[in-house]
């Protein structure tokens, strides 16, 4: 089993680890609800390094990766991070990731650790229809596995800055890179050099928990002290089961629930992260082949909808849940749902079969839990 450069740090923490896509990791510490909690109301880290990182850079990599991509990711900032998808030719998910431009020609893709070797084998693939599609354009292309060399540490929370601005010296950012961090918007990132590594630190701000957040890459070998740095300022460590339940709050998608190789951008949500007005690899099949919608489900009782569960409207199954479960910061059941295109009216109630039980459930628009410490464009 994969471990990460700090599952040393899980066990001392008398964590309770799982197998996750092959990777040794922690499920909980003190509880899923209190992880939550501490996130929502403080700050909270989680060790996210299990999370791919492929690099693809050399000439043409910029337009390869517009093309390969739902919507093209050499525009704008250089610092800017894209959320953007890998499609297959009928239109659906191989992953989907955050690309980060860390040089001229030379992308940095953080992609689902269950979905690495697929996306290495689809990016190889899709190399050589590219260039026997465009062989007018120069290719020089090179893709490299660079997970083994990265850490990723995630500080989320209403007071991740105070906690990062306090990790200045640690991390080596002297005065100019702290006047970077506190000045970076969200999905940007910084670099900063570390004396006797190759490869730099990255510091972004993206999130996946709702939260205002900093996601910190650093060398392998350095992922350690920084853990211990931030433990002794009181962050408090989450697992797996917290960061699935606050990316659920926060209404965002998860691969293999909302998006899979038969569920699409469109029909998971994420119209948002597909642009049809320049060319990419699955473009053209994917509004034919768009025949669900997702909704988001809002319930009052304590019944807790889980994935699979049948969803109706009057006497009518019109589709499943994707993901659901129990919100600690709502106290409430709440659960993504992909049905069948107009078969609900936003203002209608609908049912989900629990236990033979049919229970009734609103249709609300994400994210279910709206922090008022992360905003888009702040």
């Amino acid at each position: 089993m994969n471990k990460t450069p700090l599952n040393d740090r899980h066990y001392a923490l008398k964590a309770r680890m799982t197998d996750y896509a092959g990777w040794d990791m922690p499920l909980l510490y003190e509880g899923i609800i209190e992880e939550v909690l501490a996130v929502r109301e403080k700050v909270g880290m989680f060790d996210a390094s299990h999370m791919g990182e492929v690099l693809i850079r050399g000439r043409g990599s910029s337009g390869f990766l517009n093309w390969l991509m739902s919507h093209e990711v050499s525009k704008g900032d250089p610092d800017l991070i894209n959320y953007a998808i890998i499609c297959n030719d009928e239109g659906g998910v191989v992953d989907d990731c955050l690309v980060y431009r860390i040089a001229p020609e030379s992308y940095l893709l953080i992609v689902n650790a269950a979905n690495k070797e697929t996306d290495l084998v689809h990016i190889a693939e899709s190399i050589k229809l590219y260039e026997e599609r465009y062989p007018d354009r120069v290719h020089s292309i090179e893709v490299l596995d660079e997970t083994d060399h990265y850490a990723l540490i995630a500080v989320q929370g209403p007071e991740s800055l105070p906690v990062m601005l306090s990790m200045v010296e640690p991390l080596g950012l002297g005065e100019k890179g702290s006047e970077s961090l506190r000045a970076l918007e969200v999905f940007h990132h910084i670099q900063v050099e570390v004396p006797g590594h190759k490869r730099n630190m990255m510091i972004s701000r993206t999130g996946y928990t709702g939260e205002r957040g900093y996601e910190i890459f650093c060398p392998a070998e350095s992922a350690a002290a920084i853990w211990d740095e931030l433990l002794n300022k009181d962050v408090v460590p989450c697992g797996l089961g917290a960061r699935d339940t606050l990316r659920l709050e926060a209404g965002l998608p998860l691969y293999g629930h909302e998006l899979s190789a038969e569920i699409n951008p469109l029909e998971g949500g994420m119209s948002s992260a597909v642009d049809f007005n320049h060319e990419f690899r699955g473009r053209n099949k994917m509004k034919a082949n768009t025949t669900r919608e997702l909704i988001a489900l809002l319930g009052e009782e304590r019944e807790l909808p889980r994935e699979g569960y049948p969803v109706f409207v009057g006497d009518l199954e019109v589709g499943l849940i994707t993901s659901g479960g129990f919100s600690p910061t709502l106290r409430k059941g709440i659960a993504l749902a992909l049905v069948k295109v107009d078969s609900v009216g936003l203002e209608e109630e609908v049912w989900v079969k629990i236990r033979n039980r049919r229970v009734p459930f609103k249709i609300v628009t994400p994210p279910f839990v709206k922090s008022v410490s992360f905003k888009y464009a702040d």
